[in-house]
């Protein structure tokens, strides 16, 4: 009796199933749309979007264009009061509307306040996707790639951190006719960075520069600059470059290739290592690698200031000796062979004529 009963319930739910699914085929997405429908306006009520926002990748972060580069997915879902919605219950969507519906339907206008000027060819977008949720809201999601600024302060590079927005706020309406509210803000661990650890976020509001009376929402992606990467990159080779030109103090001062090679390679690679950071970042002031960089700079120049008055030096001691010897040599020829001198005057040309021979 009781498998007699199981087939029996099994066969009732095929045929509801059958019958529901009928009446669904019955419903065609161009009946949600009905006459008189103008998709350049609003519904009269208000209309609360709820955003998600999910960062896939931060594709780059560039500090001369003070921008940063994400990959993300955008969902709005919204109700619309005058659409026709079928009469069907499921806990799966109901219908996933053609792309083309972007232009049957109203859709919530809003846009990136902080996105760079004259870059929106760089935006790509995938085609969008609608869905009709049983809850009878409509789901709007893209993937896109953006290009935001991103005002940064760089004075303690690379020792620094840095907050960038994503600001979302309505073009044209206004918190009584368009409310934006976060549903969800996330950032995907999904690319490691060579110049920044893993990034912090939060969501929240801010102010639209419409005004207040417009709605604006504010994703917060702070960076942590990875400072292992400057120290192999600049501080490491730096510090070298500096030793190495200590080292030839250990060089003859009449050495000059040796000398010259041993101080002059090493200015001329800070100087372009130099020139490779002012093209890195795009400020206007000082920041702690060009202090670091300006003292290997002065330490390497100043080598070449103390050779250059070793030399100088050492030219003039030889200098001294030459004439000393050329004196000495002029007072014993102008001394009478017959002349009897003092033995201490004796003893004295004696041993600087013996003195400036060794020296020679």
């Amino acid at each position: 009796m009781i498998p007699f009963l199981l087939k029996l319930c099994i066969v009732f739910l095929k045929v509801n199933s059958y019958f529901s699914q009928k009446e669904t085929d019955g419903w065609s997405p161009d009946k949600l749309v009905p006459n008189g429908y103008k998709p350049s306006k609003p519904p009269s009520t208000p209309v609360n979007v709820e955003v998600s926002v999910v960062v896939h990748q931060v594709l780059g972060v560039n500090e001369f264009e003070q921008s940063f580069t994400i990959e993300a997915t955008i969902e709005q879902i919204w109700f619309d009061p005058r659409l026709q919605l079928p009469d069907y219950k499921s806990d799966e969507n109901l219908v996933t509307l053609p792309d083309t519906f972007k232009s049957k339907l109203w859709t919530p206008d809003h846009f990136f306040m902080n996105t760079m000027q004259g870059v929106n060819k760089e935006v790509q977008t995938v085609p969008l996707h609608f869905d009709l949720l049983k809850t009878s809201e409509i789901l709007m999601s893209t993937r896109v790639i953006l290009k935001l600024s991103c005002v940064m302060d760089l004075f303690d590079f690379p020792q620094d951190s840095q907050e960038c927005y994503i600001d979302i706020t309505s073009a044209f309406n206004n918190q009584k006719r368009v409310n934006f509210t976060w549903r969800q803000f996330e950032v995907l661990n999904e690319k490691e960075f060579s110049k920044f650890e893993f990034p912090s976020y939060s969501s929240g509001r801010c102010l639209s520069i419409r005004g207040p009376d417009f709605s604006c929402l504010r994703g917060r992606i702070q960076f942590f600059r990875r400072l292992s990467y400057y120290v192999i990159r600049i501080y490491a080779p730096s510090f070298l470059l500096v030793i190495t030109a200590f080292c030839g103090f250990w060089v003859p001062v009449l050495g000059y290739p040796a000398r010259i090679a041993l101080i002059v390679t090493p200015l001329l690679t800070l100087v372009t290592q130099q020139t490779q950071i002012n093209n890195e970042i795009n400020v206007h002031y000082v920041v702690a690698l060009h202090i670091w960089m300006m003292f290997c700079t002065f330490f390497v120049f100043m080598c070449l200031i103390e050779y250059a008055l070793a030399i100088v030096y050492c030219h003039h001691i030889e200098e001294k000796k030459e004439v000393t010897s050329d004196h000495i040599e002029e007072r014993i020829e102008q001394t009478p062979t017959h002349h009897q001198t003092n033995s201490f005057e004796n003893l004295w040309i004696s041993r600087l004529v013996e003195s400036s021979v060794g020296s020679k």
